[in-house]
């Protein structure tokens, strides 16, 4: 399943852990493989390495998907 499909348009919200800033990211790009934001505050980049996180949610949607069959 494309996730950052599912959640476009949604905000996730990121604290700079060089700076402390926080800022909004677009929450779709949380499930790009290799996605690398850069923080507004001091220009630090930030990987969103979310590979855990996807599989986790891909074995959820496949148990969520066996209830309705």
């Amino acid at each position: 399943m494309d996730y950052s499909k599912l959640f476009k348009g949604q905000k996730i919200d990121l604290t700079c852990l060089d700076c402390e800033r926080k800022f909004k990211i677009d929450a779709s790009l949380a499930f790009k493989k290799n996605s690398v934001v850069t923080c507004p505050g001091c220009s630090e980049k930030i990987n969103l390495d979310t590979t855990d996180s996807r599989k986790k949610l891909d074995k959820t949607m496949k148990d969520f998907k066996k209830m309705f069959k």
